[in-house]
Order: structure tokens, then C-alpha cells, then sequence
């Protein structure tokens, strides 16, 4: 897609809100297909309600082309908010500024949404800047190594440097130790030591590597409210209300709005035991 204002390629930007945004890194705006602007404003119902009685033709602006479809675009003043309306698809393409005045105005949700529409075009512009010599032609970008991928080798290699060391050391430990002509001494307390050392530093590593690739997941994760989850895997953030009165975990006894349970069986013996459920 295409800025209307510039005609330069959007860049996609990731949000901690759910949608990735299509931003201009020239920081002319902004573009949300339709109902992704609902996941940027608290009260949502309110600016829908706004949008359809009260929307109005916004004064000296023009109409241009939508960058999704390609259809035409109303301009439209929306709680005294300029933006434009594609009739085609419905989506909206928000001036630089818009986004953050309406997530002002529309303000007393359930769920407080914050955000910084700056750093939405400063990441379009760095990402730019990173891939412009790599795009083709036609406005595609090619395959390349990124910052990423460039953290996953250097890991990859220093880890795998490091296992085959410890690999060679613990080699090196066993043959010395179980040597013919040692059986009648007594082990070396610095070779055991050291053993004991590359074995508990090869598990530090892999647990440690486990851990960041949690770390990384969850930092990645979106968070939404849960009127609006995005697709896939998200935290939500909110309160959990029961929709009459608390349950009660059947085995614990527990107080919560939500439970489930399994309970199985063995049945059989030998090779023919299995397990089935039977609740």
C-alpha cells in the first residue's frame, strides 16, 4: 500500500493493542482497516455512534484514492477529528495526529488505552531506512538477514562453540579418570570439579536459553482488552467478573468464574493398561 498523501510504501509497525498499523514514514498518517480503530480508543461505542449521526464532510479537504482498494475516500470530520472514509472497504486513513485526538476524545472505557502515535512513525522511518536499499522495483521488499536473524546465528554459533568445548573437556576428564593407571588412586578433586563445572554450565545454558525464548514470546505477545482480542496468541488485561455468582471448583473447593477438569481411569494391565476418560 501506497501513502496517498506521498506516494511512498506504508511501512507495517507492530502495536501492543493487536493490529499491525500501516504507517507512513514520512508521517503524513496512518491507515486502519475497517474496526481496528475501535482497539485504539476507549469508548469505542461512542465514536461509532458519532461516526453515524454526526459524521460531516471535513472543510477544504479532498477527496483521494483509499491504499487498500483503490476506491475513493470521503474526507470526514469525526469528533472534530479530520480522517477519511473509503467507501469501498470501509477502512480509514488518519492525517498525522488524528489517531491520538481521538483516543482523547472518545475517552471513558472500561479498559484505559495509551499509546504513542510519535513512536509509530519513528519506527516506520527507522524500518524504512533499514530496508530501502534492499526493496525492488516493483516495491517489494527481498529476502534478507535482518537484526534478528543476525542475534539467532551469533547465539546459534556461540552456543554450539561452547557445547563443543565443554564437550571435549568432559571427553578429555573421562579418559584421564577412568585411565588403568589410576583405578588404584583416588579420583582428582580439580577434575571432578571441573566436570561438575562444564556439565552444570552446559544446563545453566540451555535453561538459560529456554528462558529467553520465553522472555522473547511474551514480550511479543500483544495485549488487548478483552472486548477486542486479536487473532492468535494475546495477554489480556482486565478483571474477571462471574456472570450471576462465583463457582466452585469441584475438587478444590476453589472460588472462580472459570474451571475445567478431567478425570481418567486405568483400566487393564501389562502391555493392554490404558487410561480413559470418564469425566
Amino acid at each position: 500500500m501506497q501513502c496517498p498523501t506521498c506516494q511512498t510504501n506504508l511501512v507495517e509497525i507492530p502495536t501492543l493493542e493487536g493490529p499491525q498499523l500501516d504507517v507512513c514514514p514520512g508521517e503524513h498518517g496512518l491507515w486502519l482497516d475497517v474496526g481496528e480503530v475501535d482497539l485504539f480508543v476507549e469508548n469505542y461505542r461512542a465514536l461509532e455512534e458519532a461516526f453515524k449521526q454526526s459524521a460531516t464532510p471535513a472543510v477544504g479537504a479532498r477527496s483521494s484514492l483509499c491504499p487498500r482498494c483503490g476506491g475513493s475516500m470521503d474526507p470526514e470530520s469525526v469528533l472534530e477529528t479530520p480522517l477519511f472514509a473509503c467507501r469501498t472497504c470501509h477502512g480509514w486513513w488518519l492525517p498525522q495526529g488524528s489517531l491520538t485526538h481521538l483516543n482523547a476524545t472518545a475517552r471513558g472505557g472500561a479498559a484505559p488505552i495509551r499509546f504513542n502515535e510519535t513512536e509509530f512513525y519513528t519506527k516506520a522511518e527507522k524500518k524504512r531506512s533499514m530496508s530501502g536499499p534492499q526493496e525492488s522495483k516493483g516495491g517489494r521488499r527481498q529476502s534478507r538477514t535482518g537484526p534478528r536473524s543476525q542475534e539467532v546465528w551469533f547465539w546459534t554459533i556461540f552456543l554450539g562453540s561452547a557445547l563443543l568445548l565443554a564437550c571435549l573437556i568432559l571427553v578429555a576428564g573421562i579418559r584421564k579418570t577412568v585411565a588403568t593407571v589410576h583405578w588404584a588412586q583416588a579420583p582428582d578433586a580439580t577434575l571432578l570439579y571441573l566436570v561438575l563445572g562444564v556439565v552444570g554450565g552446559m544446563a545453566l545454558s540451555i535453561y538459560g536459553f529456554v528462558l529467553n525464548n520465553r522472555k522473547q514470546l511474551m514480550e511479543s505477545i500483544p495485549t488487548c482488552p478483552v472486548r477486542s482480542l486479536a487473532v492468535g496468541l494475546v495477554e489480556v488485561s482486565g478483571h474477571a467478573w462471574p456472570e450471576r455468582e462465583l463457582l466452585r471448583a469441584p475438587f478444590s473447593g476453589m472460588p472462580c468464574v472459570l474451571f475445567a477438569y478431567t478425570v481418567e481411569e486405568r483400566r487393564g494391565s501389562g502391555k493392554d493398561a490404558r487410561w480413559e476418560t470418564i469425566a
